[in-house]
């Protein structure tokens, strides 16, 4: 079912949303964890850490849904840049699992 929050409408419930997240981030080893987290905190300045930070504490579960075209495409080539193509990762897409690793980054979430 469809739900609205904050004027966006997402297919899964928050918590299908989570599991799904939760679920793609066990699949990845510890090594591209640690190469991501690296390569996307050398990659933000302070004031973004506290923007992203600011935004994760007031919407913890949908916070990147308003950067994934702008902010969330570089963050996404940067990964394949920097750490492995996408089809070096379990699902073969960075789209499952860059959000998780910003929050990594940011000191917002541990793994």
């Amino acid at each position: 079912m469809n739900k609205n929050i904050d004027n966006y409408i997402y297919a899964l419930s928050d918590a299908e949303f989570t599991a799904f997240h939760e679920e793609r981030f066990a699949e990845l080893s510890n090594d591209i964890i640690i190469k991501s987290e690296n390569a996307i905190r050398k990659a933000l300045r302070e004031e973004d850490i506290k923007e992203i930070q600011k935004a994760i504490e007031k919407s913890p579960i949908h916070w990147a849904s308003q950067y994934h075209f702008n902010f969330g495409m570089k963050i996404r080539n940067l990964l394949r840049d920097k750490v492995c193509l996408d089809d070096k990762l379990p699902s073969g897409n960075w789209d499952d699992y860059y959000v998780y690793l910003i929050e990594c980054a940011v000191g917002m979430r541990t793994f």
